[in-house]
């Protein structure tokens, strides 16, 4: 439980209170893959949703790839996963040959599946 909480920026505590019951029974860190996951924060950045995005993603994983806006016309296409060291990454490529990385923990901070990071170049 102090896993789910320390990912979800929640105070940590291990017990399981009002706010830890409402992320539990709402769907966070619910995906049954690293590359769910990373999709999943995908298309809430799409649909310009942060709390949607929060679902899959760390608060600082959040802020990244928010950082930037979505744009259609921007024509982002996915490039498929990768593991490396207890993180799979993620890549989606514009047109212009910019890209987006979500590097999601496999894992291994209890069975959960979370975005962690993301990174454009």
């Amino acid at each position: 439980m102090r896993a789910f909480q320390t990912l979800l920026g929640l105070s940590v505590d291990g017990i399981v209170g009002p706010q830890t019951w409402n992320h539990l029974v709402n769907g966070y860190l619910a995906a049954p893959d690293p590359q769910t996951a990373a999709k999943d924060v995908f298309k809430a950045w799409e649909a310009h949703n942060r709390d949607q995005a929060g679902k899959n993603a760390t608060p600082a994983a959040v802020n990244e790839v928010f950082a930037q806006s979505f744009s259609s016309g921007d024509g982002w296409a996915f490039e498929g996963c990768q593991g490396a060291l207890g993180h799979t990454f993620c890549s989606w490529k514009r047109s212009n040959g910019h890209e987006l990385r979500i590097g999601v923990i496999n894992a291994v901070e209890g069975p959960y599946y979370v975005a962690d990071q993301a990174q454009f170049t």
